[in-house]
Formats: C-alpha cells, structure tokens, sequence
C-alpha cells in the first residue's frame, strides 16, 4: 500500500540518482513506475526539482551582481570602495533566497519534507558560496577567490549546449562555476565534495553536454583527488 504520508526513508537519494540518471535500467523502470501509482512520491519529485530551480536562479542573480562590481573595480571603473558597497547588496540577494524558499516550504507544507529540500539545495554545491549567514553572523564570500581549488574541473561544453543544460547539470551534480569562460571557452567548476565531481565525471548523461574535463594547471593527481587548495 502506498504511503500516504509520502516517501519512505531512502526515498530521496532514489530520487536524487533518478534525477541524475545514476540508476540502471531495471532501477530506473522502478521508480518510473512507482512514480506512475504514488502521487506523493510525484510530489516530491516536484519539489525537489522546483528548490533547485528556485535556488539557481538566486545564485546566479548574485553571482552575476558580484562579478559586475569586481571585474569594474578591478578594471578602474568603479570608485574606491565600490566592493565595499557591493557586499550588503550581496547579502540582500541572499537573505532574499532564504526568504522566498521559507515562504515557499510554508505554502507546501502539507506535502513537503524539509529535510528533501535541504538536501537539493547541499547537493547543488554553492549553498555555501551564495547563501551564508542569515541570522546576521559573518558571511561566507559570494565566490570562492582567485586561487581556486585542486578539487576544481576545467570543463568544455560541447557545441550548441543551452545554458538551462548547464545549469540543471551542475545542480544536479553538486557543481558551481567559479571561473570562466576563459580564452579556449572553458568553465571552471568546483564542487561540493569529490563523490560529487566523481558522479558528473563518470555521468554518460553529463558526457553528453561535456566534451573535455581536465584539472586545473599545477595540480597533481593527489591533490584533485583530495580537493586540496591550490597554493
């Protein structure tokens, strides 16, 4: 009998591999088919998909706003101290994230496991990077800085790949864009563990969007594997 209260404990990693087409065919099928009977596991599909959505679309609008202010800045463009500025502004971009997913799990409380959500919003990697504090403590930075991680992947994508693609790959894989595109139109990606940056590497369904992977330059095979700081 289906569970009316939703998804059992387990249900959601099933539902991330899904997402992320890890399973195989018969695992697959199943959960096609239980998607098919079960109305509350459908709903919880949605939701999982919606917080991501919801989540990089934020993300990028801050990333986007802060990357403006430091390449200007950087440029001589903007007045001393713009960057100073640009961080409450950064802040508001964030704080606005958390408010509108809160309001968002309230109006979907009757079917939501918070606990499902969170675990979207880990696994798209950046939550550290973009959300920070939002009980007024010390902000984490809106990117991770110039030097970069030996757990990054220097990414190629292949010829006509939308930026929906990109951006549904990488929040599917635990992925964010920390620099790029560069001169050869690379994309630099961290990610949020190395069993993250293992899934999209072994993925056949990221290959399909990525043509070329390789570690940053200075990085031995040890560090990439550790995820070490560049120094």
């Amino acid at each position: 009998m289906t569970d009316a209260q939703g998804p059992v404990s387990g249900d959601d990693d099933v539902l991330i591999a899904y997402l992320r087409n890890q399973l195989s065919d018969d695992e697959r099928q199943r959960v096609v088919e239980r998607l098919r009977d079960d109305a509350a596991l459908r709903t919880e599909l949605q939701i999982l998909e919606t917080a991501a959505e919801l989540f990089w679309e934020e993300s990028m609008a801050a990333t986007e706003e802060q990357s403006y202010a430091t390449t200007s800045a950087r440029l001589g463009l903007a007045p001393e101290g713009n960057e100073t500025r640009a961080q409450p502004e950064a802040h508001v971009a964030r704080s606005s994230w958390v408010g509108r997913l809160r309001r968002w799990m309230v109006d979907h409380a009757a079917v939501l496991q918070p606990a499902l959500v969170a675990l979207v919003v880990v696994q798209a990697g950046v939550i550290a990077h973009y959300v920070g504090s939002d009980g007024g403590g010390a902000d984490v930075t809106i990117t991770r800085g110039s030097t970069g991680s030996c757990g990054d992947v220097w990414l190629t994508f292949r010829d006509g790949v939308a930026e929906r693609e990109m951006r549904r790959m990488l929040v599917l894989y635990g992925g964010s864009i920390v620099d790029g595109p560069d001169e050869q139109g690379r994309y630099r990606v961290g990610f949020a563990d190395a069993a993250a940056r293992h899934a999209l590497l072994g993925s056949p369904d990221a290959a399909k969007l990525v043509s070329h992977a390789e570690s940053p330059s200075g990085c031995s095979a040890s560090d990439h594997e550790s995820g070490g700081e560049k120094r």
